[in-house]
């Protein structure tokens, strides 16, 4: 996907960048993690950014499906004109 100038993004809670900082105007894969592993540390050394969700109070993560759900609602909010 890099090759093809498809820039890829890993939603993970191991980073300080928010969702809000990714440019999602631009050809983008975003890779999710299982549930209980997340994403494999060597995809993550070799993806373009990593972007998490704010989260309020004690929770840690989401499930994957409501995470993979704000990922997307984000990315077309962005290309909305």
């Amino acid at each position: 996907m890099q090759a093809s100038d498809v820039k890829t993004v890993a939603a993970t809670e191991k980073t300080t960048q928010l969702i809000y900082d990714i440019d999602f105007k631009q050809p983008i894969a975003i890779i999710m993690g299982s549930e209980h592993r997340g994403i494999n540390p060597s995809v993550l050394k070799i993806v373009d950014f990593k972007a998490k969700l704010p989260l309020l109070g004690s929770i840690d993560s989401l499930n994957v499906s409501v995470a993979c759900g704000a990922f997307l609602y984000e990315t077309i909010r962005q290309r909305i004109p």
